[in-house]
């Protein structure tokens, strides 16, 4: 059981990984992104042509697939700082998912989701902890998710970058015209988003090896960052760890085991009912 739950912890990390960039574009450029993983998913499943076609390097595919990742997610913030800089959550969030479709249809057309080989990486960091075997994947996953967490809150909460990140957030034309770079601004932060999306894709491609599995964890991110109420990137963190090591877990519940891709949903329906209950309980009275 608890090596089931430490295993769980690569999962969980990526999960919170993908909460916490949720939850900066969020707070930073008012939007629901449902096309964070789709992006990175077509740049990971093209590492595997820098590897196998282009014959690169493991460390040099990597980084190719990472700044392509981080390519495809300036753009995508361009589109939005210049097309839609003065729409509504609602309008920014829906314009999201049609990237998302848009994307899974490039990246399924492309490369037609065949049995590709991802590889491993940073084996030699496993390390045997009274018995409970802890992968490299495991500790750089969940470490990138922590020190992600930490290094976005100290900029937002306390450096002058974030101060202007929160004006641009919230009057993107008063910051504009106070002469803040509102555009350059937020394609920066769109890139820092697919960035880490896809490094942390990279680290559990090998057991997601298919293109709708991998875009598919935008659920169980956005789980997390449900759980944090899309401000707090502590309980973001918290919430995706929780969540993979339950999916890890519920291996050896028998049949309820075969549902693990479920408890996501499950998560945020009960997280968005907690958050109703006062004005539920008050329409009851």
């Amino acid at each position: 059981m608890l090596d089931l739950a430490v295993a769980g912890l690569s999962a969980g990390g990526t999960y919170a990984l993908i909460g916490v960039c949720l939850v900066l574009l969020y707070r930073v450029g008012a939007v629901v992104n449902f096309s964070l993983t789709f992006g990175p998913t077509l740049a990971v499943v093209a590492m595997t042509d820098f590897l196998g076609v282009w014959e690169l390097g493991l460390w040099a595919s990597v980084a190719l697939a990472i700044a392509l990742g981080t390519a495809i997610a300036a753009l995508q913030g361009w589109v939005m700082a210049t097309l839609f800089r003065e729409s509504t959550v609602l309008i920014r969030s829906t314009v999201s998912m049609a990237m998302a479709i848009a994307m899974f249809g490039l990246a399924t057309r492309i490369f037609h989701d065949e049995p590709r080989f991802y590889p491993t990486l940073f084996k030699s960091l496993g390390r045997d902890v009274g018995g409970v075997v802890v992968t490299g994947t495991v500790i750089m996953a969940f470490g990138t998710a922590i020190v992600t967490a930490l290094a976005i809150w100290l900029v937002l909460s306390y450096t002058r970058i974030g101060v202007i990140l929160r004006a641009v957030s919230s009057r993107p034309v008063t910051a504009e015209l106070m002469g803040v770079g509102t555009t350059v601004l937020i394609v920066l932060v769109w890139a820092v988003a697919g960035a880490l999306t896809t490094s942390g894709l990279v680290l559990v491609a090998p057991t997601r090896s298919s293109i709708p599995n991998m875009v598919i964890l935008i659920i169980p991110g956005l789980a997390a960052a449900i759980f944090g109420a899309m401000r707090s990137l502590l309980m973001t963190v918290i919430g995706g760890t929780v969540i993979g090591m339950i999916e890890s877990v519920a291996l050896e519940w028998g049949a309820i085991g075969n549902y693990r891709p479920t408890i996501s949903f499950v998560a945020i329906t009960l997280v968005l009912l907690w958050s109703q209950r006062k004005e539920t309980w008050s329409e009851a009275r």
